[in-house]
C-alpha cells in the first residue's frame, strides 16, 4: 500500500509540474505574440543599403504599405526569387553608381556592417538610418546585414528549438521544460557572481576612464594627435544610448562568460 501511495504522489506530482511549466510557457508565448502583434509604427530604411535575413538566413521584404504590422503582408516576409535577384541588382547599381565611395585607384569600397546581439529588426533599422550618413562620410558605400537578434526571439528559439547548435523541430519542444527548468536555477544560482563581476568591473572602469587626470590627458593627446595629421582617427568616449530593455538584457548575462 505505501508503495503504490508514494507511485500516485510521484504522479501527481509530476502531473503538477507539467501544468505549471505548461503555463509558464503558455504566458510566455502570450507575451512573445503580444510584441510581435503590437500595432507599431514600422521603420523604413533603404533598401540599397539593408539586407534583412531571418532566422532561416531568408531575404525579407523592407518594403512599407500602412501603420502597422499586421496592414503589410510583404513587411518582413520572405522575398521571392526574382525579388531578391531584384534587390541585390538594386545594391549593385547603387555601389556602381557611387561617387563618393571611389578609392584613388579607382575601386570602390564598400563598409559591410554586422551588429550584434539584443537588437530586433525594429533597432536595427533605426540604427541603419542614423548611421548612414556618418558612415557615407567616410567616403565608404554602406551595406548593411540585419537581423532579429532581440531579446524575446533569442530566448524563444533558445528555449523551443535549438539544441546544441542545431535547430529540432521535435525534440526542442518536447524538452523545453526542462531547458526552462535549467534557465531559472541557473538564474538563481548565477545572479549574485555576475552581480559581482559587474560591480567590481564597471567601478574599475569607472574609476580609471572618468577620473580628472585619465580624461584630461586622452583628450589632450587625442587633439595632438588630430592636430598633427588630418588624416588620423579622432577618438572619443561617448554616452550610452542603449534603451533600458538593453541594458537590463546585458545585466542578466554580463558575468556569465566572466563566471565560466
Amino acid at each position: 500500500m505505501k508503495g503504490s501511495r508514494w507511485v500516485g504522489e510521484l504522479a501527481v506530482g509530476a502531473v503538477s509540474a507539467s501544468a505549471y511549466f505548461r503555463h509558464v510557457l503558455h504566458g510566455l508565448l502570450l507575451a512573445s505574440l503580444a510584441s510581435l502583434t503590437a500595432c507599431t509604427t514600422p521603420v523604413h530604411a533603404p533598401h540599397q543599403h539593408v539586407v534583412l535575413v531571418n532566422h532561416d538566413g531568408q531575404s525579407l521584404y523592407t518594403d512599407l504599405d500602412g501603420d502597422c504590422y499586421r496592414d503589410k503582408p510583404r513587411f518582413l516576409s520572405p522575398e521571392s526569387a526574382d525579388d531578391f535577384k531584384r534587390h541585390l541588382a538594386a545594391i549593385t547599381n547603387a555601389v556602381a553608381t557611387c561617387t563618393n565611395c571611389l578609392a584613388p585607384d579607382g575601386t570602390r569600397r564598400i563598409l559591410i556592417f554586422v551588429h550584434g546581439g539584443l537588437n530586433t529588426y525594429q533597432q536595427s533599422l533605426a540604427r541603419v538610418n542614423e548611421t548612414m550618413q556618418e558612415a557615407s562620410a567616410t567616403n565608404f558605400f554602406p551595406l548593411f546585414i540585419n537581423w532579429d537578434s532581440g531579446l524575446i526571439s533569442s530566448y524563444f528559439e533558445h528555449l523551443l528549438w535549438v539544441r546544441q547548435g542545431t535547430v529540432q523541430r521535435v525534440w526542442g519542444p518536447v524538452t523545453s521544460p526542462l531547458y526552462l527548468l535549467a534557465d531559472l536555477g541557473r538564474t538563481l544560482t548565477r545572479a549574485p557572481v555576475a552581480w559581482y563581476y559587474q560591480l567590481t568591473s564597471d567601478l574599475t572602469t569607472t574609476a580609471r576612464y572618468e577620473s580628472p587626470n585619465f580624461s584630461r590627458r586622452a583628450k589632450l593627446q587625442a587633439l595632438a594627435r588630430h592636430s598633427a595629421s588630418d588624416h588620423q582617427p579622432f577618438l572619443s568616449i561617448g554616452s550610452d544610448e542603449r534603451t533600458g530593455a538593453s541594458k537590463l538584457g546585458y545585466a542578466a548575462s554580463y558575468g556569465d562568460g566572466a563566471a565560466d
